[in-house]
């Protein structure tokens, strides 16, 4: 005899569901791992809810405690009465209540944070500890939107920001609750640019393409983070392998056209950085000074100009951007005055792919162009200007009017 047996076969959706479900529970332990655990939010006010015990009637109670605060035992060992005597003497008071909560929890499990929690989210918005309580309490659980809510308030008190910006990182990399998040970020509370500048806490490819994509949402919104924002976000995406997004954020961003594959040719907008002294990105031209040698980028009578003065000793950087090349050979050629070509035989020109230098050689018959002599292998390699060993320490006054760079052949 056959027995026939029901296979009940997962649908898309009930996959995708547990699937939901699985990342919810991953995000829930990574957020009780990066807030405060039970004990060690609570043992910082700790002290302060012992000294609302003390002013009590019953201070004989307490008479001669003192609070360890390495050990969550020393809560776990305060007389029962003694807690509720605390708690029904100031029953407002959220001190007290989280002492209760920490010793009940201590004693009893974290099932016991279901009874507290209630009682804490109804004494309102007021104190930081029980704030970091109730994200704790929505973490176990499981339940991510009310942390977003509590975090965000938190961030607008400016409180314990640097646990709750991890926080609100996992919530923004949570793709359900993006688009809550990129509109909270929308409507521009206080902490907005402060998260949004700080990038220290992103560490993977994907946590950084998900600020990309946080960025690029808010444009499209017609919401312009402050230009400190951009130039940090827009850093971070090229210091860690991720050139093309930071150049097409970048490029985005600007208003005006963006010159391929270097951009600025006439340094008209490196002028107008040197003299604001607003912070460049890669993708725009960054000069530097030092010893034996100044470099300044100015704008006269609708021409600009980088002026390079050098005394001709060592092999300093003047200038660097990072361009938009594809892999390939190039040409530069520069547009220097007549009387100053010569000088030119005193610069360098490189292109940086992966930390290797691929030299332009100069053309000696047409004096203003450089020419690669292999190609570069990456995308996104770094233009430098520099200093050539063989300017013989002769000093030297250069001034570039222009810069382009073409491909030679088919790139």
């Amino acid at each position: 005899m056959v027995t026939e047996t029901n296979t009940v076969i997962p649908t898309t959706t009930q996959r995708k569901m547990t699937d939901i479900g699985r990342v919810r529970r991953a995000i829930a332990a990574a957020l009780v791992l990066a807030t405060l655990l039970p004990v060690a939010g609570y043992l910082a006010t700790a002290s302060q809810a012992v000294a609302s015990v003390r002013g009590v009637r019953a201070t004989a109670l307490v008479a001669g405690w003192r609070l360890d605060h390495g050990s969550i035992a020393s809560i776990a060992a305060l007389p029962e009465t003694v807690v509720e005597t605390a708690v029904a003497a100031r029953p407002l008071d959220p001190v007290a209540l989280n002492v209760a909560m920490v010793r009940d929890i201590s004693r009893n499990g974290e099932s016991r944070l279901a009874r507290w929690i209630p009682t804490l989210s109804a004494l309102g918005w007021r104190d930081t500890t029980s704030l970091q309580n109730r994200i704790y309490a929505a973490a176990t659980s499981a339940r991510i939107r009310p942390i977003l809510d509590i975090s965000d308030a938190l961030m607008r008190r400016r409180q314990v920001q640097e646990q709750i910006v991890p926080v609100m990182a996992m919530v923004e990399n949570d793709p359900a609750l993006r688009t809550d998040f990129v509109a909270r970020l929308a409507h521009n509370p206080g902490w907005r640019d402060a998260y949004l500048f700080a990038t220290g806490y992103l560490k993977t490819p994907a946590q950084f393409r998900t600020r990309y994509e946080v960025l690029q949402a808010l444009r499209r919104s017609g919401i312009k983070p402050g230009n400190s924002v951009m130039v940090s976000n827009i850093n971070a995406l090229a210091l860690n392998g991720l050139p093309g997004l930071a150049f097409d954020l970048w490029s985005s961003s600007m208003t005006d056209r963006v010159d391929r594959p270097l951009h600025d040719p006439r340094f008209a907008l490196a002028s107008t950085r040197f003299a604001t002294g607003n912070d460049p990105v890669p993708f725009e031209w960054e000069v530097t000074s030092g010893n034996g040698f100044g470099v300044t980028p100015y704008a006269e009578n609708g021409l600009s100009a980088l002026a390079i003065e050098w005394d001709g000793r060592g092999v300093p950087v003047f200038a660097r951007q990072r361009t938009s090349a594809a892999p390939g050979r190039y040409n530069i050629d520069v547009d220097v005055p007549a009387e100053k070509v010569k000088d030119l035989a005193a610069l360098g020109f490189q292109l940086i792919c992966d930390g290797v230098a691929y030299r332009f050689e100069r053309d000696e018959q047409r004096g203003t162009r450089f020419t690669m002599a292999e190609r570069t292998p990456c995308s996104f390699p770094i233009l430098e200007i520099s200093g050539d060993i063989r300017a013989q320490a002769v000093p030297r006054q250069i001034e570039l009017r222009q810069i382009r760079m073409t491909t030679v052949g088919p790139v």
